[in-house]
């Protein structure tokens, strides 16, 4: 494999795992706080009711997962480092978007997720609420949780549709001229209170 996961048919892993069977996926570069064993308890749960859905994972994985992965090769997939234009398409492609990290900065996957359409199941975490508001399902550290959601999106289209709109309209608070317009208000009040 390459740096972007090129298996030997000359397809990217995340080519194949979207073309396969229906899956979901997680970004990033996947430390120990991604909660990467959280997903997999859930897909595995989900796969032992007879779904076949697999996990597709982005970025590079910590060596501290290697055997969680290997136990789970059935079903997950690490594609490796992907390009933009990629993995805005194996967003698009995906049921949902796996976010159950235990802490972010920002949490910007979520809003890459949601500008691709793709539903958002995230940690209920201060700073996941803050990001998505309402266009997201927040669930909590428990696997059980996450696989019921899961079904619940692979089985209605409708609920993914909800979700798709509900994270369209979330990503209309983070436009760069509405981040623009707040820091001008910002500096024009910090040169008023200044000259007072």
């Amino acid at each position: 494999m390459n740096s972007i996961g090129e298996a030997s048919t000359g397809a990217s892993s995340a080519d194949q795992a979207r073309t396969d069977s229906p899956y979901v996926a997680m970004l990033g570069a996947h430390r120990p706080r991604k909660n990467l064993p959280l997903a997999v308890a859930a897909i595995t749960q989900l796969r032992e009711r007879g779904s076949k859905l697999k996990l597709l994972v982005t970025g590079d994985v910590h060596p501290s997962f290697d055997q969680l992965v290997s136990g789970s090769r059935e079903f997950v997939t690490c594609a490796g480092l992907v390009p933009r234009p990629s993995l805005f398409a194996l967003l698009q492609g995906a049921v949902a978007m796996m976010f159950p990290s235990l802490y972010e900065g920002f949490g910007f996957p979520m809003l890459e997720a949601m500008a691709a359409g793709c539903p958002v199941l995230a940690l209920g975490t201060a700073i996941n609420r803050e990001i998505a508001g309402d266009a997201a399902f927040f669930l909590p550290a428990e696997a059980r949780s996450w696989s019921d959601a899961l079904a619940q999106l692979c089985s209605t289209t409708s609920l993914r549709e909800e979700m798709r709109g509900r994270g369209f309209s979330n990503l209309q608070r983070f436009s760069w001229d509405k981040t623009a317009a707040v820091y001008a208000g910002a500096f024009v009040e910090l040169g008023a209170n200044g000259r007072s």
